[in-house]
């Protein structure tokens, strides 16, 4: 039941990436929803299963730009294999700690398009915008997507039949 609820957030998050996101567009840059999930399932889920919802969300989202196939899908991996490893050693306690982990991994999101846009045949200037407020404006949306899984994630529903 509990990897259902994580399938059912995972679909959530992919349509208000798909069809909500690029109402938040900022000089052309579209808040990652994305990241927030591979983080949060990542700190919920056993590894091997982390990274196949990673894969599989990176997959989905990737067919929505051809540019870029399977790039979101690795850096989703990358992320994912991160923070699984690294998470029960952060102090989740203090905000800075949260909020510097964030960057880098908004860091590393953004890093990967910018190696494979250095070495695409064709540039396309609409799709390069990883810039330093690039990342900030992602660590913020990622900080507060993130801690809006975990508050549902504690909200205990019970259906009565």
């Amino acid at each position: 039941m509990r990897k259902v609820k994580f399938i059912l957030f995972g679909i959530l998050t992919l349509f208000f990436q798909i069809f909500i996101a690029p109402k938040f567009e900022i000089l052309r840059i579209i808040p990652n929803f994305l990241i927030a999930y591979i983080i949060f399932i990542s700190m919920n889920l056993k590894y091997k299963i982390a990274l196949a919802f990673a894969f599989f969300f990176g997959l989905a989202f990737d067919l929505m730009y051809p540019l870029t196939l399977g790039l979101n899908a690795f850096t989703f991996i990358i992320i994912s294999f991160m923070v699984n490893r690294n998470h029960k050693s952060i102090n989740k306690e203090k905000l800075t700690v949260v909020l510097i982990c964030i960057f880098a991994i908004c860091f590393i999101y953004y890093l990967f398009f910018c190696i494979n846009y250095l070495f695409a045949p064709e540039i396309n200037i609409k799709l390069f915008s990883p810039n330093l407020f690039s990342i900030f404006y992602n660590m913020i949306i990622t900080f507060f997507v993130l801690y809006i899984f975990l508050f549902i994630d504690k909200i205990r529903l019970y259906l009565d039949v």
